[in-house]
């Protein structure tokens, strides 16, 4: 006797964020559950998710952001076994990485371009409540030429994608004559 193999129906992409508790039981995506005893195992999970032996659960924490093509195998007690494909995406606010530097420019001087990028990770895009004149923010990139005196006057950065927010505030300092 051959026995029964198990059949999974849909097993739908699995989305998560960076720091949730996550607890999958995957034994509800079989269709059949073949001749008994029924064993899963998963390929590769996205750091921090973990399969306990005997079960169907995937269980953990995540803790990297990205995207693991993972296999689960569904095997009955003859070794019969049938193999699912989904996608687990970890996603992940923004958050600081470093800190914007303060900046001190002489008025009309051309200020070096600053990449918004290189002080947040995980952002789609950015915002800035103020900016001197004649300094723009483009994309990630706050570039141009102050046309305007300012001492000390602070910039907070917002840093969004669909998980959420990051700020990081700086100053200006736009004078006179060269710094």
């Amino acid at each position: 006797v051959v026995g029964v193999a198990p059949t999974w129906g849909v097993v739908p992409d699995q989305e998560h964020q960076v720091g949730e508790t996550v607890s999958v039981d995957f034994s509800q995506y079989l269709d059949v559950e073949g001749t008994p005893p029924v064993t899963a195992d998963f390929s590769v999970l996205p750091l921090g998710l973990t399969h306990p032996p005997g079960t169907f659960l995937v269980q953990g924490v995540p803790t990297t952001p990205g995207m693991t093509m993972v296999v689960a195998d569904a095997t009955n007690a003859f070794g019969m076994v049938q193999s699912n494909e989904f996608d687990w995406t970890i996603r992940q606010a923004p958050f600081v990485t470093a800190p914007i530097p303060d900046q001190s420019y002489a008025y009309g001087e051309t200020i070096t371009a600053i990449d918004l990028d290189d002080y947040f990770a995980n952002a789609t895009s950015y915002t800035a409540d103020q900016l001197p004149d004649g300094v723009t923010l483009v994309g990630s990139v706050i570039s141009g030429t102050p046309t305007a005196l300012y001492d000390a006057f602070a910039t907070l950065i917002t840093a969004s994608n669909v998980d959420g927010d990051a700020t990081d505030t700086f100053t200006w300092t736009v004078s006179s004559m060269a710094m």
